[in-house]
């Protein structure tokens, strides 16, 4: 048998149903030597991988291109795909699958794959990362955080005030709503107060409502979203001090916070959520606060009352002296996880994760002169129309010019992009 080791092969791909192959590259930047990754083959990721398989060192034929016809990573595993990860498994001793996320999709072909391994007596040891599929029914969701609405009984528990009772003190008020009717219903229970309307499969920052009059609500037409969404209380969302210009030890402040973890653990210290006045999700960056603390203790109890195996992670509120918990990303890759776990790798102190925009297209070559001469910058994911960008350091100076040094960065290509 060949390698010794546990081989993880990556797969990471969209859910939710969300068109986001680009997601496949991202474990670029968490491959070990003799670890392999699952991307779609087309131009404008070819160049980006090729960039950091030099730069981690990580051999070409470590990296399993899928052609482009197939538009998901599970398409192609359903149909071809598996083939290779079988073969695979005939060189390995032990091999572990890391999708972005466990869904019915994933779960059909991983466990065709261990049909066969099987059937062939390959002397392989095949798992995956993440949770099992009674644990995702149950925990999975969003929905998890409030309970249902309902009229006649609106002090019902959630799911999750059911296993961990006093996670009422920190829980914003809010509801499970299924119709427009019944946000009309949670509406006048909040007595008319500002509310919050979000889609249950949502990340990012997309598909938030606001409401702040009755006659909003009547004018809501999205079928798909008042089947079910969440309802809840705004904290205040459209704050522009929620943004990068925060005084983040200033307690008038709305801070929006997230914590991570993986396999059961927290991962780093909790950190600031970048938002525009438009409640855009925008970035990221290091934290210091003096509630950080608490939110990662809360974090770990959360994580060690679902029993939680694979990577997630909790939004936080901090207003003034109050903490709420708004938002649960079980069971996932989020959005930061990357440039969290990169900055872990490469035993940084500081990050400062951003997007940039492109109206003109661009190609990964346009962003290599910048990147090397920037050894602390790193792309972490590619698109032509937009990058993901994160600046790392172990200076609390540089941490401090981080916003600055992100208007300066990839200027020329912004200079192109007016001309």
């Amino acid at each position: 048998m060949g390698n010794k080791k546990t081989v993880k092969v990556w797969c990471l791909g969209s859910f939710y149903d969300l068109k986001q192959d680009y997601r496949s590259t991202q474990a670029i930047h968490l491959m070990k030597q003799y670890d392999f990754i699952i991307c779609r083959k087309s131009k404008e990721y070819q160049d980006f991988v090729k960039h950091y398989s030099q730069e981690y060192k990580i051999d070409e034929s470590h990296i399993l291109w899928y052609p482009e016809k197939y538009e998901t990573i599970d398409r192609y595993m359903k149909e071809e795909g598996y083939k290779k990860i079988t073969e695979l498994a005939k060189k390995n001793k032990e091999m572990q699958l890391i999708p972005t996320m466990v869904t019915p999709e994933f779960a059909e072909w991983y466990q065709l794959i261990k049909a066969i391994v099987k059937c062939q007596k390959i002397k392989c040891r095949l798992t995956y990362s993440g949770e099992n599929m009674d644990w995702m029914a149950l925990w999975s969701k969003k929905s998890i955080l409030y309970p249902n609405w309902n009229k006649k009984n609106p002090d019902q528990k959630s799911p999750l005030q059911e296993t961990i009772p006093d996670i009422e003190k920190i829980l914003n008020k809010g509801y499970i709503c299924h119709s427009k009717k019944e946000v009309k219903e949670v509406f006048e229970h909040f007595e008319n107060s500002p509310i919050v309307i979000k889609e249950i499969e949502s990340c990012g920052g997309d598909g938030i409502i606001f409401i702040k009059k009755h006659e909003e609500i009547d004018k809501l037409n999205n079928s798909s979203l008042l089947s079910m969404c969440i309802v809840e209380k705004d904290l205040n969302y459209c704050n522009e001090n929620a943004d990068e210009n925060a005084d983040e030890n200033a307690d008038e402040n709305l801070l929006f916070t997230s914590v991570l973890y993986k396999k059961s653990k927290v991962i780093d210290k909790p950190y600031l959520q970048l938002f525009s006045s438009q409640s855009a999700y925008c970035g990221a960056r290091s934290l210091k606060h003096n509630k950080s603390k608490e939110i990662s203790e809360w974090a770990e109890k959360i994580v060690a009352a679902l029993h939680a195996k694979g990577r997630g992670g909790f939004d936080f509120c901090i207003k003034g002296d109050n903490l709420y918990l708004i938002d649960v990303n079980t069971a996932r890759f989020n959005g930061t996880h990357i440039g969290l776990e990169l900055k872990q790798k490469e035993k940084y102190r500081y990050f400062y994760q951003y997007r940039k925009y492109f109206k003109t297209p661009i190609e990964f070559k346009d962003l290599k002169p910048t990147l090397e001469k920037n050894k602390n910058v790193k792309i972490i994911y590619f698109t032509p129309n937009e990058i993901q960008i994160v600046i790392y350091s172990n200076s609390q100076d540089d941490e401090k010019n981080f916003k600055k040094l992100s208007k300066i960065l990839f200027l020329d290509i912004k200079n192109k992009d007016q001309e």
